[in-house]
């Protein structure tokens, strides 16, 4: 609270509050969480300039705090909300941090949240807002997915995906006709993690209206983007979602998205780079999604594969089906003498 304490020392007391809270957590008693937190809230938005350093340490605190005490942090980070003025950026990143720090106590307060939050995108037109919405949104969708796969906790709790599927329409729908059109690299990739996130909680048939468009758009990004992982997590999610929403479109875009996906997965590996390791993982993962719903196309499509007589070709069709042997045992049960006969060509 002294008002002529130095920076580095205010950085220095948040980091060892945040250290000494993160071990005796269940110590902390509610008069003193309640005083950390207003403390550390002041210090989040002390300055209206974006200083990391200082900033992270409050808002790290506010999180470990929020472990025990979410509804209470969740409840001071919404008193800095104003009508037709932008959040501080450290308060809508610590609501993500909040989100992925206490899934079962945030997820019930998640859809207050986003009612007052949702309203304020429009007002982001720097990237660096626009990215740190994004990031938050796809912290909150992962924290309700979380959520719902504990099938007793969302039972009990009453809470389901459809609770969501307004807000979380109106969030897509920025992050997809607006922020993916940026010029920014790290803002587009913020955003196609969000909308990997998002398309979970559409209604089935917002997700198939939105294909068509949703999936071209997102194929795109791998001409402007030096990472891929990011894309490719996001198309593995959307064709996950698509399947179990069983969603017409996805059998018209299925050629599509093999034929990206084969590209990708004959690209080369750079085995120290772990960017594109996980990208070639994902690659073999949304071939395993796409076997579980369309086996027979998934394998034909294969073999076609193995046809072309180059080895960069057929060394990485060869890897993909060994993933599925391995990965769809029981989709595959029928298809296997097809996959032997088709292997004797090589």
């Amino acid at each position: 609270k002294h008002s002529k304490l130095s920076r580095s020392h205010r950085i220095v007391l948040l980091k060892l509050m945040e250290a000494v809270i993160k071990e005796q957590i269940e110590e902390l008693t509610d008069q003193i969480a309640h005083k950390l937190i207003t403390l550390a809230s002041a210090e989040l938005t002390q300055s209206q300039d974006v200083i990391p350093e200082w900033q992270s340490a409050a808002s790290n605190l506010l999180s470990t705090i929020g472990k025990k005490y979410a509804k209470d942090v969740m409840q001071e980070l919404l008193t800095k909300f104003h009508t037709g003025q932008l959040p501080h950026f450290f308060i809508i990143s610590t609501l993500g941090q909040l989100a992925t720090s206490n899934v079962s106590e945030v997820v019930p307060l998640l859809k207050t949240v986003m009612a007052r939050m949702l309203p304020m995108l429009g007002l982001a037109k720097l990237d660096n807002m626009q990215w740190v919405f994004s990031n938050a949104i796809a912290r909150f969708c992962e924290a309700i997915l979380d959520f719902l796969a504990d099938e007793h906790r969302a039972s009990s709790s009453g809470i389901s995906a459809e609770q969501f599927e307004g807000e979380v329409f109106s969030a897509y729908d920025t992050l997809f006709n607006v922020w993916m059109l940026s010029k920014d690299a790290r803002l587009r990739l913020a955003v196609v993690e969000a909308l990997g996130y998002c398309v979970h909680l559409l209604s089935a048939d917002a997700l198939n209206e939105q294909l068509p468009k949703l999936v071209p758009g997102v194929i795109q990004l791998y001409k402007k983007q030096t990472e891929h992982y990011f894309i490719t997590q996001c198309l593995c999610m959307i064709m996950e979602a698509a399947g179990k929403k069983n969603c017409a479109n996805l059998a018209v875009l299925l050629d599509t998205l093999l034929n990206l996906l084969h590209q990708q997965g004959c690209a080369p590996v750079d085995g120290t780079n772990s960017v594109t390791i996980k990208n070639h993982n994902e690659v073999l993962r949304c071939y395993a999604v796409a076997c579980k719903i369309y086996s027979q196309r998934v394998v034909s499509f294969l073999l076609t594969k193995l046809e072309v007589n180059q080895e960069k070709v057929k060394a990485p069709t060869l890897e993909i089906i060994k993933h599925l042997i391995n990965s769809c045992d029981a989709e595959l049960e029928d298809k296997k003498p097809l996959i032997v006969s088709g292997l004797k060509i090589i």
